[in-house]
């Protein structure tokens, strides 16, 4: 199994503890530069360009859309970044109550070629898949 547990070793510094804080700044800072920064945040130069979305196009309106509790509106507008946003919950959570718990921490390791590429074609193929619903959304608009 690459996932296992196990307490953390003497000296060893603990990554949940320190994204148990970086996480909250992150949703604060991006919070910020969205809600207040709004009319000068840049626009996609793809878009601009070529008329195609980025895989990101959509994610401020997303932001927004989080914020004001407007889930089923922030999968529209780029559901990748929705699940990121909402993934980021969760792995606050986890983290919070492993540091400061001090219970053994989840670590991966790939046993095999096969289980060092199998998370990144995953995350290749939500890249993917999130902009080919991006340019569905964009064309259907």
């Amino acid at each position: 199994m690459p996932f296992y547990r196990r307490p953390l070793i003497p000296g060893e510094i603990s990554a949940e503890r320190w994204l148990s804080v970086l996480i909250p700044v992150g949703w604060l800072t991006g919070g910020i530069t969205v809600l207040q920064f709004q009319e000068w945040l840049p626009w996609c130069i793809l878009f601009r360009v070529t008329g195609i979305p980025c895989p990101a196009c959509g994610g401020t309106r997303s932001t927004l859309a989080l914020a004001h509790g407007h889930i089923g509106q922030a999968f529209y507008f780029n559901p990748a970044w929705t699940l990121l946003c909402l993934g980021s919950i969760a792995v606050w959570l986890w983290c919070a109550g492993t540091a400061w718990r001090r219970t053994p921490v989840l670590r991966y390791h790939a046993n095999s070629k096969l289980g060092a590429w199998l998370p990144r074609a995953g995350v290749i193929a939500a890249v993917v898949l999130n902009w080919l619903w991006n340019c569905w959304r964009e064309m259907a608009s």
